[in-house]
């Protein structure tokens, strides 16, 4: 016992070496800090894509069309926007813009040429951009130039519904560009680029001819039947149609040419014509004889109608038909200025218009 105590003893006062191990201090692991990492580079914008500001950008016009006779005039516009705005493209110099506050007036001068214009101007606020387009009837042209016309008409009996509203609706323009019309009650007519009016028509018809406004495409020839066609042509040569076996595949080939297409026209028993910038077809060999002998003795084609019964094929320097109701002949004969646009029924009804707008209707 004595030789314990005096052992403890001598480790108290640290006299006593203690093995190595002992000593040893056993640390808690390192701990590696990972570093912050760097932030993300914001992703750069792509070219043509703005961003920011299109989002919280209120623009619009009161209108997005302006259609002037030949006359020209002025047509006011009021910009309503959340933001500062500017005239970012401007108009051809026979336009003229003014602003006043948040009103942007559009004067046009007046058209000496034989051939509609169009042209547009741009708004913007930030990012947002509106376009207004603008068209403008041909100068009139009378019956003084060079102009005939020639053909067979034969008698008709009358059997086409009326079409009221129509007539109320070309009334209130006050001018006409093209038209088609049918015996059963149906019909529809533009004015301008694509105003319309309609009235018993496919209703599929109807939601096209309704974007196409919305989206202000110009409208270039349209053709309805009581049988259920239809071909509705803008943008030059895009379509939308319910076509008459043949027909479709027609309009593709003119899409693929590039050619303009000026005139579409389906009879009820599914005849067809088409007139572009560069050539005229008609399915029915008796309509294309009409066709050819129209182009052979007046020159270009502007427009044709076909019907169960009869061909009118309006040219350059005249208008040569086949078998048309006596009624129209006469009203050809008796009218003012050149056409250049006819659309007619067996029945009798029709719808004349020329560059100018002018217009004589049977309906």
């Amino acid at each position: 016992m004595r030789r314990l105590a005096f052992f403890l003893c001598l480790l108290c006062m640290g006299l006593f070496p203690v093995n190595s191990v002992a000593q040893t201090v056993l640390q808690p692991p390192s701990r590696r800090i990972a570093p912050k990492p760097k932030p993300k580079p914001k992703p750069k914008p792509r070219p043509g894509r703005p961003t920011g500001g299109t989002a919280n950008t209120r623009l619009s016009l009161s209108s997005t069309y302006a259609d002037f006779d030949s006359d020209g005039g002025s047509k006011t516009f009021t910009v309503s926007s959340n933001k500062s705005w500017y005239i970012s493209t401007d108009t051809y110099s026979w336009g003229h813009l003014s602003r006043s506050g948040n009103e942007l007036t559009l004067a046009v001068d007046a058209n000496t040429d034989d051939s509609p214009r169009t042209d547009y101007f741009e708004v913007q606020a930030g990012s947002k951009t509106v376009r207004v387009n603008i068209s403008q009837d041909a100068a009139s042209t009378s019956n003084s130039v060079d102009w005939s016309m020639t053909g067979t008409s034969r008698d008709y009996t009358d059997n086409a519904s009326s079409l009221k509203y129509i007539r109320e609706q070309i009334e209130e323009w006050g001018k006409c560009r093209m038209g088609s019309l049918t015996e059963g009650g149906s019909g529809v007519v533009i004015n301008g680029d694509n105003g319309y009016a309609y009235t018993n028509i496919n209703q599929k018809l109807a939601d096209h001819i309704k974007e196409l406004n919305n989206q202000q495409k110009r409208i270039n020839a349209i053709s309805i039947t009581n049988s259920g066609y239809y071909c509705i042509v803008y943008d030059k040569n895009r379509f939308f149609a319910v076509a008459p076996s043949g027909m479709t595949d027609m309009l593709n080939k003119f899409y693929s040419d590039e050619d303009e297409i000026l005139s579409v026209s389906i009879s009820e028993n599914g005849d067809y014509a088409i007139v572009t910038d560069k050539s005229i077809y008609a399915s029915n060999s008796s309509d294309m004889e009409c066709l050819q002998k129209a182009v052979e003795m007046y020159g270009r084609a502007y427009s044709a109608c076909v019907t169960d019964k009869a061909c009118c094929v309006v040219c350059e320097n005249g208008v040569y038909y086949s078998q048309i109701p006596t009624n129209l002949e006469k009203k050809l004969n008796d009218i003012e200025y050149v056409p250049y646009f006819v659309d007619f029924t067996d029945s009798g009804t029709f719808l004349i218009t020329t560059k100018s707008g002018k217009y004589y209707y049977y309906m």
